[in-house]
């Protein structure tokens, strides 16, 4: 508001010097003092005097050569600016400009905001867009109009009240089916990540495909979920195609991932989810490819904007990403194990990982996918780790050990957690070897080992250092009962085993 109250102010003194200043209305000679015209008067004889007024006008002081006539609409209208620039500055002084918006009629705020008054907007913005008296149908058009132009010119600095007259048209259905396609394509940012090498000969190359939501659609408030009539809006993304340009070797595929539409809160940052990908290079001709040269990976994925509920599909579209990746040498190390004392250290005196209690399924219970069985689950929680983790959990007890799962996390910073669902997966032509699971039920509790293995990172696209000294988790209790969702925190649960490193893999 105080800019606006200072360009009328400047606005209203130009009017007003304007206005008094007039403009030409004749030029000649004129008496200075009655402005009467003193044409053909010889004022050369002294004691020469205005036959209108007496006035001696023998000096050139005495005459004018123009004569200039006021604007009074100018006047006028500078007036009329510098009083309303005057009440303008001392709404601002007193802090009482949202309670004067407030107060306007539409009308009037509508009209303040086409002009560019900024509080009028933010008035709108906040209050009158979800009021249960709705703005007119002609309002919501201009803004959203305005909204929507806003948000396609990438090159200005979102505003985040378009993004909160958009997310309200859009859950009032006030958008078009077009302007409902933009506003929704808009609001996804999606892009691989692809790995900056891999090792001639290598049998799988990691990528991952991230999708976010866009700055672009920020809002005043924040919206966990967003309703358009009975659907409610989720994001999906799926891979369709890999492939690698040349030589020509490509993969098709069908692998998606998804989550909720939120538009998020300006200064809360978005939200983001993704999935990771491996093309399968078992089949792959190296022959082709020399080391110390480079293939061009391709991935081909679908955006869609879709109901949770009854299937509906707002709005798709597909993408291709292309990614440079350097073939290194065969036996060139891709993945560094880290040994520094400092780290090992940092594993020793910090609660840096943890195991929950593994969880024998019941037969009755257990599920299945492709060729495999699941008879046994456990929780991977990890926090502040300074390096990270890829390698093989196994399951040591009575002189025997039992690959259990495969696990990998990265360094979540100070104050970071995450958590990583572990299951032991089992061919089901083999069998699942039930004595050995009712021993681990006995015994009530089992040790656990992490061993690293370079080649669960290199299978990754960003992890390129891991922890290279096995970490041990003893004591880990064992148990039928499904254990109940108690989630995580930074500092273990009671049920939780820490681990730590160890020198040696354990002989047991």
């Amino acid at each position: 508001m105080l800019i606006l109250s200072l360009s009328l102010l400047f606005l209203s003194i130009a009017l007003l010097t304007w206005g008094i200043w007039g403009r030409v209305a004749a030029r000649g000679v004129y008496c200075r003092a009655c402005r009467f015209d003193l044409e053909g008067i010889d004022r050369t004889q002294e004691d020469v005097r205005c036959p209108e007024c007496g006035k001696d006008i023998s000096s050139e002081l005495a005459t004018r050569s123009t004569l200039w006539k006021r604007k009074w609409g100018m006047l006028v209208a500078g007036i009329l600016f510098f009083m309303l620039a005057g009440t303008l500055l001392g709404i601002a002084a007193s802090n009482n400009t949202a309670r004067v918006m407030a107060a306007l009629p539409d009308r009037v705020v509508l009209t303040m905001h086409r002009i560019g008054f900024d509080a009028a907007f933010t008035e709108i913005a906040t209050n009158r867009l979800v009021r249960k008296e709705p703005l007119s149908d002609e309002a919501w058009d201009d803004l959203i109009e305005a909204a929507m132009a806003h948000q396609a010119d990438a090159s200005v600095q979102w505003d985040p009240r378009h993004g909160e007259v958009l997310v309200n048209a859009a859950i009032d259905q006030r958008l078009t089916d077009t302007q409902l396609a933009s506003y929704l394509r808009a609001a996804i940012d999606a892009a691989v990540e692809f790995p900056e090498a891999i090792r001639h000969g290598t049998t799988m190359v990691g990528f991952h495909l991230k999708h976010s939501t866009s700055t672009r659609i920020s809002a005043v408030n924040r919206y966990g979920s967003i309703n358009i009539g009975d659907s409610t809006l989720s994001v999906q993304t799926r891979m369709t195609e890999l492939a690698i340009i040349e030589p020509e070797y490509f993969q098709q595929v069908n692998q998606q991932s998804g989550g909720m539409f939120i538009v998020p809160q300006s200064n809360l940052g978005t939200s983001s989810g993704g999935q990771d990908g491996r093309l399968n290079l078992s089949e792959f001709d190296w022959d082709q490819v020399s080391p110390e040269s480079e293939i061009q990976l391709a991935v081909t994925y679908e955006i869609r904007v879709h109901s949770r509920g009854p299937e509906k599909v707002f709005t798709s579209w597909t993408a291709k990403d292309v990614g440079s990746i350097k073939v290194l040498p065969e036996h060139a190390e891709l993945v560094k194990l880290n040994k520094d004392p400092e780290i090992i250290e940092h594993f020793n005196s910090n609660p840096s990982v943890r195991l929950k209690p593994i969880y024998i399924v019941p037969e009755d219970q257990r599920w299945s996918y492709g060729s495999v069985v699941i008879p046994a689950e456990s929780d991977f929680v990890y926090s502040g780790m300074p390096v990270s983790l890829a390698g093989d959990l196994y399951v040591l007890h009575d002189g025997q050990e039992t690959r259990f799962s495969g696990v990998k996390g990265t360094p979540s910073g100070p104050g970071g957690i995450g958590l990583l669902s572990l299951s032991w997966a089992v061919q089901i032509e083999d069998g699942v070897d039930e004595e050995l699971l009712q021993s681990w039920l006995d015994a009530g509790e089992v040790t656990v080992e992490y061993r690293p293995n370079p080649a669960i990172a290199e299978s990754t696209h960003d992890i390129r250092e891991i922890l290279g000294i096995p970490v041990r988790f003893d004591s880990v209790q064992v148990t039928d009962t499904k254990p109940k969702n108690t989630g995580f925190t930074v500092e273990p649960g009671e049920d939780e085993c820490v681990g730590r490193p160890i020198t040696e893999p354990s002989d047991s």
